[in-house]
């Protein structure tokens, strides 16, 4: 006799208990996928609640002044060079140039900002001013790609939470590959 071991999952079999309740297995089973379902409809409403909305404006756009950033390098090489390095490619500190995409892409600036102004610089945080933190700020999305625009960045909450992180726009030096001689010598 074969037998089908689903159904001795799902139900007992007559003359084995006699009864047709679920098994214990069907019931961990069934705990599992609710647990699951539920577990996922958490995460998408939490992503839901997290993604930009529409009225969202992207750090692309140009959101702070070449002034603001000037002044946020000038900050970073007294404040943040000695973890960061120098080049932003990180030392003590984590590297800045790029951003941790897992952590940063498409978050709004609010987050980046209460991230830097509650935690640096190390050791000394919330010590700077917050036109220092802001220029700061101006400076890191200036040196990850994005071009400055004609306001400057404000601290301002509900602004700060409306503008994402982005991409970068496409460089013209990225869309026109650089031409490579076909002659290893020639170069």
């Amino acid at each position: 006799m074969v037998h089908d071991r689903s159904v001795r999952i799902r139900t007992r079999r007559a003359g084995r208990g006699g009864s047709d309740r679920p098994s214990p297995a069907a019931l961990r089973l069934g705990a599992w996928a609710v647990g699951c379902a539920l577990a996922l409809l958490t995460a998408a409403a939490a992503w839901a609640q997290e993604a930009p909305g529409a009225d969202a404006t992207p750090a692309s756009h140009g959101v702070f002044t070449a002034e603001q950033a000037e002044r946020g390098a000038e900050t970073f090489a007294a404040s943040c060079a000695g973890c960061h390095g120098a080049d932003l490619s990180g030392d003590f500190g984590p590297r800045l140039v790029p951003l941790d995409p897992w952590r940063w892409s498409d978050a709004p600036l609010s987050e980046l900002y209460a991230f830097v102004r509650s935690n640096m610089p190390f050791g000394a945080p919330g010590s700077l001013s917050d036109e220092a933190y802001l220029d700061l700020i101006a400076f890191l999305v200036r040196e990850n790609g994005h071009p400055p625009g004609d306001a400057p960045l404000v601290a301002d909450s509900e602004f700060l939470s409306s503008v994402v992180l982005d991409d970068p726009p496409a460089t013209d030096a990225a869309e026109e590959p650089e031409e490579v001689p076909d002659d290893p010598n020639d170069r």
